[in-house]
């Protein structure tokens, strides 16, 4: 630990009181919470209200993850920390405090995993397609999000050793970080005005890990997963493009070569008589419009899990890159910035509020695509 060498005799401050940017952040908070609150409950109605749906659809099982996921941001994290900022004092005891700060860490933790396992999968439904087979698709969506799970618990529960109550004023319980209690017990030992210019050690170490962990390292995957989904376009834009590749295409299936103004790159051909009676008129008749429903439901899931990708990398990002900052550069770093920026983690929240907006645009697809298939 790095202390100021200026140290002069020291009595303990009073209790702080709240200042002008608590009360602003509880109503923001308290606004983002009661509409979270309310979107999230309808997305979880709509979600899973056709549990035999949910078997079949891997993308609607992403969706409700993604759900869950938000409404763990809203009622866990905003929820306690709008309690904290009314009352100012922990009077939880010391369990409630380390499961709450382990709430809050798996929260946001789970939020990123669920993103990750969305650009995972759609790297994996274009390098390792299940054509036909549904139930395994599923599957493999399945075995990500418990591996998305399980990592989200074990990333988080440092977060129960961390933190503990602790008294620094009398009647004046606070959940409080390890580090803090330290440096609160060091100022008392040495009955000085200690300026610290940055943090323990083992808090910095802690504090970098716990912000590459919940986002660095999730922006990195996410970034590696469209980079490989970008690529495998444009070669194979080429391949498709090609107009020998369309024809035999055409012909093996019977179709026609004319561009549709649907989805699909191909549309009916022309029955006659002739072929009326042929195997091939099934065929004709039918992959088409599975083609266009196919090409359709592909784009539609690329384009939300896109818009969940780009909402939260704009959400995320700007309260993350000012802590790593803070903690690269501790010195450099200007508390006046903290100061009119400490609205940014607010942003976060507004990630769960925003969310279901972006995947629920995609219901109205599921239901006409799972009529579709009834029929």
């Amino acid at each position: 630990m790095r202390l100021s060498e200026e140290a002069v005799d020291w009595d303990p401050p009073p209790p702080p009181t709240r200042i002008a940017s608590d009360y602003i952040e509880m109503g923001y908070l308290l606004v983002l919470g009661a509409v979270g609150a309310i979107v999230n409950l309808i997305a979880f109605t709509n979600l899973n209200e056709r549990p035999s749906v949910a078997r079949r659809d891997r993308l609607l099982v992403l969706k409700q993850h993604m759900n869950y996921s938000d409404m763990m941001v809203i009622f866990l994290y905003t929820t306690s920390r709008v309690c904290w900022l009314t009352i100012y004092t922990w009077n939880g005891g010391n369990v409630l405090c380390k499961f709450v700060k382990f709430g809050q860490a798996l929260s946001f933790q789970i939020s990123s995993n669920v993103v990750v396992v969305i650009a995972v999968d759609r790297v994996l439904s274009l390098l390792v397609p299940l054509r036909g087979c549904r139930t395994a698709a599923v599957a493999r969506v399945h075995c990500l999000l418990v591996g998305a799970w399980v990592t989200a618990v074990a990333l988080s529960l440092p977060q129960m050793f961390v933190w503990k109550v602790f008294e620094p004023f009398p009647n004046w319980p606070q959940c409080s970080g390890i580090w803090e209690i330290s440096r609160w017990q060091l100022s008392l030992e040495n009955k000085q005005n200690i300026t610290i210019y940055y943090t323990f050690t083992a808090e910095r170490i802690y504090n970098i890990y716990h912000i590459v962990v919940i986002f660095w390292l999730p922006l990195a995957l996410i970034t590696l997963c469209y980079a490989t989904v970008i690529v495998w376009l444009w070669k194979r834009r080429s391949t498709v493009s090609s107009p020998s590749s369309v024809s035999t295409y055409a012909g093996h299936v019977g179709l026609s070569t004319s561009r549709s103004p649907a989805c699909s790159s191909v549309r009916f051909a022309v029955v006659t008589e002739e072929t009326r009676g042929s195997s091939n008129y099934k065929l004709a008749t039918t992959r088409p419009f599975r083609t266009r429903s196919t090409s359709c439901s592909r784009r539609q899931a690329m384009r939300v899990s896109c818009a969940l990708v780009v909402a939260y990398v704009l959400c995320w990002l700007p309260y993350n890159s000012l802590v790593l900052w803070k903690l690269i550069d501790p010195v450099g770093y200007s508390a006046q910035i903290e100061s009119k920026m400490y609205f940014i983690n607010g942003l976060i929240v507004v990630n769960s509020v925003v969310n279901p907006f972006l995947y629920g645009t995609f219901r109205k697809q599921i239901d006409h695509r799972t009529f579709d298939q009834k029929k």
